[in-house]
């Protein structure tokens, strides 16, 4: 009786450990205890959002997530937990550690912090940020090595920042391509892959915003001035469209003569035109958009996908060959990789990964010449400085440098712009330095043509600024987004009311009425025109007057003639039928209709891409 005994709570035993925790768990803040972390407890909802974050691509992710907690569980000791999601006040989304369950602190358990009102549907919705935070967590995980390594810049899909940041958010940016991708992804998700959003609104946006730039005109146009509200959408966009394409790999094109400020600008969010002249390799491994190009190319390259090992790999993992899915069995290798050979840069993977299964480094040289257009893997030393003689925004959103920093680059990776901000040098011999690029050490700038002794000191002083500044922890600080914000706000407020003020003259020129009556047309003008003009992303009005069946109309929303029609469709025919009704004069009519006319064209000038 007592073996049977034994032998029953020795399979009950088994059987216990052999339930594995649910692969994810949704939760909600409650609040942050004294020490800082989260207080979380079950969402409300939660079944819901498990439902949506299962399948796809998003379950596919959920699913490695636990294999790599089992691969690393005899290394760290950490049993396997669920993949948590915490929906919070915050805005974004964030890949985190510690938190606070039902009053017990779990101070190692990693979890996702999503904003609770994310949207379900569109670029960038739940999920595809979701298995883009989670990426993170498995990257961190694997390699035991945060982001971050140099630059101040803050990251965007263009951005030139620096190998290791552009590595981390590049490997979970593919992710949102391989959500649309997904066969069982939600039908709003799949429908992406085959929206013309590309061309039908980022690609006019971004070629209005560059003309507009290029222009430098004094006065911040329209593109600029909304900034903050189109950004953000076309960022989504291109996360898909220009990373499937590798646009970033290539030079945007960049007029001549413009700022070095306004050059920044342009390089680091425009892509480039395939076929043009590629970037160096080493700016482009420093591109988050060009390494979510890289995994995501990977994730789809036959050999890398069906190559597969023996049962005793997949056993490290507890999982079967079997059901180890082509997809899947390339993230468990690269986990792999990482895990032996604990990377800070996509180039160190890709060497790690060459070292780990020899048998797949031609399918690997393939992936990196196929992205980095024929160039071979750089293997040259970061050169870093500090520019104090020409400051950024922080982040591209700050586009009038409301919180400025200090300029830090890369020799080695480095732009025309970030060398035509350096004072004294202009743009020949900035091309110069460039053409010889990758450099050993600082001092072997002498060798170029026109680099004086007092420029080359000059380089030195921002070598000795860049290791301050690292020192003091400056890199990568981030002032509120509230002053950024303010700054578009006043900015809009001066325009409109310059408008306003215009609109107001133009129509008493015309219509000859009392100031009140020309103050208040003034207004209306203005604020009908700008909103019609300034649309984002097709506002209800600018939506109904692209359905007007004209040459131009159909995708010159945001333009300056939809300021004008909305100022005629809306304003001056109703005034004009009334002043027509009291009077029965046609010629009052036509004056009205005149008067209201004229006052359109400083918010339709103020709107049109000059």
């Amino acid at each position: 009786m007592n073996t049977h005994l034994a032998a029953s709570l020795l399979l009950l035993g088994k059987l216990a450990f052999a339930i594995e925790p649910p692969l994810l768990e949704v939760l909600q803040a409650t609040g942050v205890d004294s020490r800082g972390m989260v207080q979380a407890s079950r969402h409300p909802r939660a079944a819901d959002f498990e439902s949506a974050l299962l399948r796809g691509y998003s379950g596919r992710l959920l699913q490695v997530y636990r294999w790599e907690q089992n691969y690393l569980h005899r290394a760290t000791g950490r049993p396997p937990a669920p993949a948590f999601l915490i929906l919070t006040k915050q805005q974004g989304g964030f890949a985190k550690f510690g938190f606070s369950l039902d009053g017990r602190p779990q101070p190692d358990a990693a979890y996702v912090d999503l904003h609770q009102a994310k949207r379900i549907h569109g670029y960038g919705a739940m999920d595809q940020i979701f298995p883009h935070e989670l990426a993170h967590i498995i990257l961190i995980r694997a390699s035991s090595a945060p982001g971050g390594g140099g630059s101040n810049q803050h990251h965007a899909i263009g951005v030139r920042t620096d190998p290791v940041q552009a590595f981390h958010e590049g490997f979970a940016e593919h992710c949102q391509v391989l959500a649309i991708n997904d066969p069982d992804a939600d039908p709003h998700t799949r429908d992406l892959a085959r929206d013309a959003y590309l061309n039908r609104y980022a690609a006019p946006i971004l070629r209005n915003y560059a003309r507009e730039i290029s222009a430098e005109r004094t006065i911040p146009g329209r593109w600029r001035l909304t900034f903050f509200a189109w950004s953000n959408i076309v960022e989504g966009i291109m996360r898909y469209h220009a990373v499937r394409a590798n646009a970033y790999a290539w030079e945007p094109e960049i007029p001549g003569r413009i700022s070095a400020y306004n050059d920044y600008l342009l390089r680091n969010l425009l892509p480039g035109t395939p076929g043009g002249k590629p970037k160096p390799a080493a700016v482009m491994l420093s591109t988050e958009g060009v390494v979510s190009a890289f995994f995501y190319r990977w994730t789809q390259k036959p050999e890398l996908r069906n190559t597969y090992r023996s049962a005793a790999y997949y056993q490290q993992f507890g999982a079967s060959p079997e059901e180890v899915r082509p997809l899947e069995n390339c993230y468990l290798k690269l986990i792999h990789a990482m895990a032996q050979g604990k990377p800070r840069t996509t180039a160190d993977l890709i060497r790690a990964y060459k070292r780990e299964f020899p048998d797949e480094a031609s399918a690997v040289d393939a992936v990196v010449n196929d992205v980095l257009l024929g160039q071979p893997l750089p293997d040259s030393p970061q050169i870093w400085l500090a520019n104090d003689g020409f400051h950024t925004g922080t982040g591209l959103i700050d586009q009038f440098r409301v919180a400025p920093l200090v300029h830090t680059f890369d020799l080695n990776a480095a732009s025309h712009a970030d060398l035509i901000g350096v004072p004294g040098v202009d743009a020949a011999l900035a091309s110069a330095i460039l053409a010889r690029v990758p450099y050993a050490r600082l001092q072997d700038l002498q060798r170029v043509p026109g680099v004086t002794p007092a420029l080359l000191a000059r380089f030195e002083k921002m070598s000795s600024a860049m290791q301050a500044l690292a020192s003091e922890g400056e890199a990568g600080d981030s002032p509120g987004v509230a002053a950024i914000l303010l700054s578009f706000a006043w900015r809009v407020l001066l325009t409109i009311l310059a408008v306003w003020i215009a609109c107001a003259l133009l129509y008493w020129r015309i219509r000859k009425a009392t100031v009140s009556r020309a103050v208040a047309a003034g207004l209306a003008a203005a604020v009908v025109g700008i909103v019609a003009g300034w649309g984002i992303d097709g506002n209800p009005l600018t939506q109904l007057l692209a359905l007007v069946p004209l040459p131009g109309f159909r995708s010159t929303c945001g333009t300056g003639i939809t300021a004008v029609a909305a100022v005629l469709l809306l304003c001056a025919l109703p005034c004009a039928s009334i002043a027509l009704w009291r009077t029965r004069s046609t010629s009052a009519a036509s004056r009205v209709l005149a008067a209201w006319a004229l006052a359109s064209l400083p918010a339709a000038l103020l709107s049109w891409p000059w």
